[in-house]
Formats: structure tokens, sequence, C-alpha cells
């Protein structure tokens, strides 16, 4: 059980408890994650704390660091210590502190993005990890249109992006990062239903947000599971949601060579990387 079971952060606990889409999240970054001990961890964006306690319970030494004072004035409530608020898109630490970063969905927040990549290879140690959360964006897609037309697209949702291609993501990371694995989850009716779900619920950023979100997720969490069975059926499909993982090296900034049949080497090569 992640947190602390008092009725101060029941909403926390029961919108993990019937957000399926969070607890498959969750699945995949520990699932990506080796042995903690003795290292210095850091997570970038968060549902209210509810990743933070998570990660905290799975060892190593963490902190948090939010987009705001209000969410992380939530994520406190929950989690109870070291969560930060970023200072003009700059995470407020020095340089090499961690061992593992990892972002959770905020690189959606950000018009920057690559000196949010460019921070987290900051605050890394030499031989540190990155790990990416993020949606798996295709604007042709059948999802992208339910989105819009239940009013849960990322602008509508105050982002800045709905998420990234697999050849966005590497491309993104290439100055500063050795690419390990990319891998998606979560199929097309657990989408469907959680667009549907945050076209009620909207961003989480106060308490009276949270107490919106548990009810509506409550509401809908047979619906979740569900989907999740009928999704079974697509284990040959790619998810839409997308979880790198990515090795420091040294900062160079590399041009995109462009092999002699027009097809770039970043899309050569990503095809093995993604499962």
């Amino acid at each position: 059980m992640i947190g602390s079971p008092d009725s101060e952060v029941s909403d926390q606990l029961e919108i993990f408890k019937d957000n399926l889409v969070l607890q498959l999240t969750l699945q995949e970054v520990k699932n990506s994650l080796g042995p903690l001990v003795g290292h210095n961890c850091l997570h970038v964006g968060d549902v209210a704390g509810v990743f933070g306690a998570a990660l905290r319970s799975h060892g190593g030494n963490w902190s948090s660091v939010m987009s705001s004072d209000s969410e992380a004035k939530l994520a406190t409530d929950f989690i109870g210590e070291d969560v930060h608020v970023l200072d003009d898109n700059e995470i407020p630490f020095e340089d090499k502190v961690f061992d593992l970063v990892v972002l959770i969905n905020s690189l959606e927040e950000i018009d920057a993005d690559s000196d949010m990549v460019a921070e987290c290879h900051r605050v890394l140690k030499n031989n540190g990890y990155l790990i990416v959360v993020t949606g798996r964006l295709k604007t042709h897609t059948v999802i992208y249109q339910l989105q819009r037309a239940f009013g849960s697209a990322y602008d509508k949702l105050g982002l800045v992006r709905g998420g990234y291609s697999e050849q966005e993501m590497f491309t993104l990371l290439k100055d500063g990062f050795d690419i390990s694995q990319i891998k998606t989850y979560s199929r097309f009716f657990v989408n469907v239903v959680d667009a549907f779900v945050k076209s009620s619920v909207g961003r989480i950023n106060d308490e009276v947000s949270l107490r919106n979100a548990a009810v509506h997720y409550k509401k809908n969490s047979v619906f979740y599971r569900i989907a999740y069975q009928l999704d079974l059926l697509q284990f040959m499909f790619k998810g839409f949601n997308m979880i790198c993982t990515a090795k420091k090296r040294e900062w160079v900034p590399r041009n995109k060579p462009i092999l002699t049949y027009n097809r770039s080497l970043g899309d050569s090569v990503i095809s093995k990387l993604v499962r």
C-alpha cells in the first residue's frame, strides 16, 4: 500500500486504486528499475504524490520535483518529505547528485523540453540513468480524435504537447543519452476510457480537483477493468503510452545522419529498441 491510510490521504489512495493507467505506469517504471539501495533518485512530475510515495517504497533515497507550488503541496501532504518545485524549469539541485532521474509525464508541460533533458543530464552522475514516461502521440489515430471529441486532448488539459513518437524521443535525447529501450503500454480500450474520464477530471492541482478526480475514477473503475480485458486481445499492437530508458553519456550535440536511401539512422535502429 502506498502512502499512509488515514482520511487525509484517502483521495490519493482511491485514485491509485481506480485509475488503471496509473497502475500500469507505476508497474512499467518499477520494471525498469534496478536495485536502488544506496542510490539517490529523483522523479519529476506526479499525480498528487501517488508516484512519489510508491517509488519511495521501492527503495533508494528519493526526492520529488513538481511543476507548481499547488501540486507540490498536494504531494507533500501525501509523501510528507523532500518535495520541491521547478524554478523556471530548472531542477533545484546541484550538478551530478542523482543516480537516476524519472520524468513522469512532465515533458508534456514544458515548452523547452530539450532544456529539461539538459537539466536531467546536469543533475545525473556520470553513468546515471534517465527514465522518461510519456504519451505516445499520433494525431491520425482514433484515440486522438476521441480525445478531441471528449474535450480531453492535451491542449484542453493545459499541456504543451500530448506526447512523442519513438523517433521524436530518440531525437530529443540524442545529445546526451544512449537509449537502451523504448516500450509501449496501455492499449486502445483502456485509453478510450481514460480519455472519457479525463474530460471530467482535468488536471489535478489542488484539493478540489483531487476530490473531483477521486469521485470520477471511482465511478469509472469497472470500465477500466473491462477495457483492460478487451485490450488483452490486442497484444500484437503498440500501446498509447511509452516508457524510455536511457544512460547518460558525455553531452555532445549530434547532427542527424541520413543514410543513402533517405532513411535516418534513428529510423533504422529505433525498431530494435522498441518492444
